[in-house]
């Protein structure tokens, strides 16, 4: 029998799943054994999955982490669960404590993510995100407009996070953005390096929010006025892409919508060492 803490992952964003999956299991000793996206599937898989620890959003569409906790307390005793929030909601927090939840709002312990690091074309990356984003995006008639690649555009990096990570901005983009409008992402080779950006002309990002930008559990006014997220979105997709040897920045565009730019190597170090030495 394992010695691993098995743990399950509660939240209805996927990138904070993914995000948080990877930082758990860079830790010797834990072992995440089920994810869920909303409250109700929580409650239907704890008994398979039968976890020591249950890390549990508390902001999410119908069944909320505090009524799926009520609900699995009452049936496994024994699972320890912890709930993150960005929202300072006193009920939320009340009616956890009820239940003997402890809650964390402000922290989060990380370390370098597990990644497979390897050569990758960014044009299958920015071809996925399409595709899953098409139909959010025609729901309020936002074009996306995306960068002609006739030839590879090769990264070093893990393909399936940065896939992650570029659908997140994107979302963020489509969320924050007016019906009729454009996103625009870009994509070419910099020096060695491989530029992505996506800019959107929503009504941009104050200089207050950009201090706290990358926090984690942080989330300008903007987006709690259109979304229930535990603000942990850009906070790991900044861990990954850093992990990935790369940055993730936010430009100033002025308030004319935002712009984030990820940058990523386009080799891994020995075999540009190699290169130069040639």
């Amino acid at each position: 029998m394992s010695d691993k803490l098995r743990i399950m992952l509660v939240d209805d964003h996927q990138l904070t799943r993914v995000g948080i999956r990877m930082l758990l299991e860079s830790q010797h000793g834990m072992e995440v054994v089920g994810e869920a996206s909303d409250g109700a599937s929580a409650i239907a898989l704890v008994d398979s999955c039968k976890p020591d620890v249950i890390l549990m959003d508390v902001s999410m569409l119908g069944v909320d982490g505090v009524e799926a906790t009520r609900q699995i307390k009452s049936r496994l005793k024994s699972s320890r669960i912890i709930m993150f929030s960005s929202r300072d909601d006193e009920e939320a927090v009340k009616r956890s404590i009820a239940f003997g939840t402890p809650r964390n709002s402000d922290s989060i312990v990380a370390d370098t993510p597990m990644l497979k690091l390897e050569q990758m074309d960014i044009r299958q990356v920015l071809d996925k995100c399409r595709r899953e984003l098409k139909q959010i995006a025609d729901a309020k008639n936002i074009e996306i407009i995306e960068p002609s690649l006739a030839q590879p555009l090769l990264a070093y990096a893990d393909a399936k996070a940065i896939g992650h990570v570029v659908s997140n901005l994107v979302q963020n983009a489509i969320k924050f953005s007016p019906n009729g409008s454009t996103i625009a992402i870009a994509a070419e080779q910099v020096n060695g390096r491989v530029k992505i950006s996506v800019r959107d002309q929503g009504c941009g990002i104050g200089p207050e929010e950009r201090k706290r930008l990358f926090q984690p559990f942080s989330q300008g006014a903007r987006g709690k006025e259109v979304s229930s997220g535990t603000g942990l979105g850009l906070y790991l997709s900044r861990e990954i892409v850093v992990a990935c040897g790369g940055e993730l920045t936010l430009v100033d565009d002025a308030g004319a919508g935002a712009t984030f730019v990820i940058v990523l190597p386009a080799e891994n170090k020995k075999a540009r060492a190699q290169r130069n030495q040639g």
